[in-house]
C-alpha cells in the first residue's frame, strides 16, 4: 500500500504577488467605476452631464469601453487562469480588445469636439497609443510570440489605466499652477511616464550586470 502523503499544491511568492497586484488593480477600478463613471449612467440628463452633453452617446461608449478593459485586463494576466482556463482566457481577451476599440474610437471624437485643443491634442494621441499597444499584441499573439504577446499587453493596459491615473492626478491642486494647460499636461503624463518605467522594468535584464559563471 502506498503511503506516500500528497504534496499540497502552494503558491509561489511570485504568483501570490501577481494576484495581490492583479486584485489591488481591480479594486481602484472598482472604485475609479463607482466614483466618477457610474454618474454619468446614474444620471443620463444634461445637468448631470453638463458641458458634456453634446457628446454623451461618444463619452457613453468611451466609458464603457474603458470600463470593459479595466476590468477584464488583471484577469488577462492571471497565469493560473490562462493555464486552466484557456479558451475563457482567449474569449476574454477578444472582450478585452472590443472595449479599447470601442473607447478608443470614442476617444478620437471627443478629443477633435473638446474645447481645450491642447487637451484635446493629447487625449487624440492616448487613442493611438491605446489602439497601437493593442494591436501590437494582436499581432504578437496570432505570430505565437507569447513573450512579445505579455509585454505588449502589459504596455497596452498600461495605456489603459491611464484614464484613471488622469482622474485622479487632475484633482491634486499642487498642479493647479498649470492653469488650463494641467489638462493636456497630466493627459500626456498620465501614460508616457508609466510607459518609460515599464520599458525600463520590461528591458531591465538587457542592461543589467551580467552574472558571473563560477568556474567548474
Amino acid at each position: 500500500m502506498d503511503t506516500t502523503v500528497p504534496r499540497t499544491s502552494r503558491m509561489s511568492l511570485s504568483s501570490i504577488f501577481l494576484l495581490l497586484a492583479v486584485l489591488t488593480l481591480l479594486g481602484v477600478a472598482a472604485h475609479f467605476w463607482w466614483d466618477n463613471a457610474l454618474a454619468y449612467f446614474a444620471n443620463y440628463n444634461e445637468t448631470g452631464y453638463r458641458r458634456y452633453w453634446p457628446n454623451r452617446i461618444w463619452l457613453i461608449a468611451h466609458i464603457a469601453g474603458g470600463t470593459l478593459a479595466l476590468a477584464l485586463g488583471p484577469i488577462q494576466f492571471w497565469s493560473g487562469f490562462k493555464l486552466r482556463w484557456p479558451r475563457a482566457h482567449r474569449l476574454l481577451g477578444y472582450a478585452y480588445a472590443l472595449g479599447i476599440l470601442a473607447g478608443g474610437g470614442a476617444a478620437f471624437v471627443l478629443a477633435v469636439r473638446a474645447r481645450l485643443p491642447d487637451f484635446g491634442f493629447s487625449l487624440f494621441f492616448l487613442g493611438v497609443a491605446w489602439w497601437v499597444t493593442l494591436g501590437m499584441a494582436l499581432v504578437a499573439i496570432r505570430n505565437r510570440r507569447f513573450d512579445a504577446h505579455r509585454d505588449w499587453m502589459i504596455r497596452s493596459y498600461i495605456v489603459t489605466f491611464g484614464f484613471v491615473t488622469f482622474r485622479y492626478v487632475v484633482e491634486l491642486e499642487l498642479l493647479n499652477g498649470l492653469g488650463r494647460s494641467k489638462y493636456a499636461a497630466i493627459g500626456w503624463a498620465c501614460w508616457v511616464l508609466p510607459l518609460l518605467f515599464a520599458e525600463i522594468f520590461l528591458h531591465w535584464r538587457n542592461v543589467a550586470p551580467r552574472k558571473r559563471e563560477v568556474a567548474a
